[in-house]
């Protein structure tokens, strides 16, 4: 019998190798080991070895983390993608226990909106919003936006201070009486 530990292993190299469409033979052959190696990593009666793991990870384009059952995310892609990429990212955010922040939602007429109770985040996104704008509007071009970005974020670039947290009084740069039904 397999390691326990191990069954998230063999449970999601089986899946990746169905939804690849591909059969033990030509998933074996395509990480270098024997169609019998793999018929044994997905049946949990052995244990892969770290090379064999990191092989998969870079074939497929596969997070380890996620082979181990470590998290969710499939892919070592950061690109956000669905909206559950979107979750993914603003959970990691809320439960980083360096920053003392929470998201607010509000809904109205043709959906939501979100802000946050931490004074940098806001200032950030009230200015990033200004600019967003007249980006999109086609004032500038991503010649001037572009290094404006990079240049907040290089700003940004600190440690997360706890004395940063702030209550905040306007989200995205407008009260929460703007967006109120009228």
């Amino acid at each position: 019998m397999g390691d326990i530990e191990l069954q998230a292993f063999a449970d999601r190299i089986k899946t990746l190798r169905i939804d690849l469409g591909l059969t033990q033979k030509d998933f074996a052959e395509k990480i270098g080991i024997t169609a019998s190696a793999l018929s044994s990593y997905e049946n949990n009666l052995k244990n892969p070895s770290i090379s064999v793991a990191k092989r998969i990870a870079e074939t497929f384009n596969i997070s380890i983390d996620w082979l181990c059952g470590l998290s969710e995310k499939k892919t070592n892609d950061d690109s956000v993608k669905t909206y559950a990429d979107v979750i993914r990212l603003i959970l990691k955010l809320l439960d980083n226990k360096n920053l003392e922040t929470k998201i607010f939602t509000f809904p109205f007429e043709n959906g939501a909106f979100w802000g946050f109770e931490n004074k940098v985040l806001h200032e950030f996104f009230i200015d990033w919003e200004k600019i967003k704008t007249i980006y999109d509007q086609k004032v500038i071009d991503i010649d001037m936006y572009q290094p404006w970005l990079n240049s907040k974020l290089q700003e940004l670039d600190t440690p997360i201070k706890r004395t940063q947290s702030a209550r905040l009084k306007h989200l995205i740069g407008r009260t929460f009486s703007d967006y109120k039904e009228k």
